[in-house]
């Protein structure tokens, strides 16, 4: 995957940590998805919207490519695609938000990909590359 051939990259979090008086990490990924109550989920993902629109260029697309590399902050085991699915879904609607490709549609968004990537320890994330079709 050669980092040249993608428009931009973007870091993701692996959880964030919401609340006033009591903070709390909420992880990112389906099965905890399912749990959380609605407005706790759209907190979530209005949150997780911001950091994506604070990375991104101003730039237009009409067809993108996604590449997910999930960076963990250690050795357990990890059902990669419940992480990655999540991300893809919050982070295709912030880059519709940001005006980079009209709809999160497969008109737009050609293909999607997941990727194991090292175990960092200091910033567990998610890589979000996105490459022009």
């Amino acid at each position: 995957m050669p980092v040249s051939d993608y428009l931009f990259k973007l870091e993701l979090p692996l959880f964030l940590e919401l609340g006033a008086r009591k903070v709390k990490r909420f992880h990112i990924n389906l099965n905890n998805y399912h749990n959380w109550h609605f407005k706790v989920r759209n907190k979530i993902k209005q949150s997780y919207q911001g950091i994506i629109r604070s990375q991104i260029p101003g730039l237009a697309c009409d067809k993108v490519e996604l590449v997910f590399v999930m960076h963990r902050g250690d050795k357990r085991k990890v059902d990669r695609a419940n992480v990655c699915c999540l991300h893809e879904k919050f982070a295709s609607d912030a880059l519709v938000q940001a005006g980079v490709i009209e709809d999160d549609n497969d008109t737009f968004i050609k293909s999607t990909h997941y990727y194991s990537g090292e175990i960092d320890k200091h910033n567990p994330r998610v890589d979000l590359f996105v490459r022009r079709v």
